[in-house]
């Protein structure tokens, strides 16, 4: 068990509009993850364990804690066969950034993508906030059965 967020891209996409919507995604993602550490937040590789370590690729978008304020990998994908994810948190500090980029890849993909998280608005105030310093966009929360909009 542990606090996860969830993600679902619609498998129907064009290459031509997933490549431009992952574009769109990786632009912020990286800006956001360097705008996090640049607040503190230990942003790690995959496993948890190379400090700065994280990727913005052309093809994927992943990353981890560091140390022991790891959990699971977030790991975001232009094609990985499956266009069903999710990422466990447990609530760590890397929360924040993970909720930010999903705020990221709503923004970026539209309809195309449905969000899901165990949180409430509250566990998103700090991944919001972190969005808008990063990117200059307003941020929502980006649930699609999610009625309230929360602006910072």
């Amino acid at each position: 068990m542990g606090y996860s967020h969830s993600w679902t891209v619609n498998s129907t996409m064009s290459d031509f509009a997933r490549n431009l919507s992952f574009a769109t995604f990786t632009a912020l993602a990286e800006r956001i993850i360097i705008v996090a550490e640049e607040q503190g937040i230990k942003i790690a590789d995959r496993s948890g364990e190379l400090l700065g370590g994280w990727e913005v690729s052309d093809s994927e978008v992943s990353l981890n804690g560091f140390d022991i304020e790891s959990y699971e990998t977030f790991d975001f994908h232009l094609n990985n066969g499956t266009p069903s994810n999710y990422c466990k948190t447990n609530l760590r500090p890397y929360d924040t950034v993970v909720t930010a980029l999903l705020v990221a890849v709503k923004h970026s993909y539209n309809e195309d993508v449905v969000i899901n998280s165990d949180g409430d608005v509250d566990n998103w105030v700090a991944g919001l906030t972190l969005f808008e310093d990063a990117t200059g966009f307003t941020a929502t929360v980006p649930y699609n059965d999610f009625v309230a909009v929360a602006k910072i």
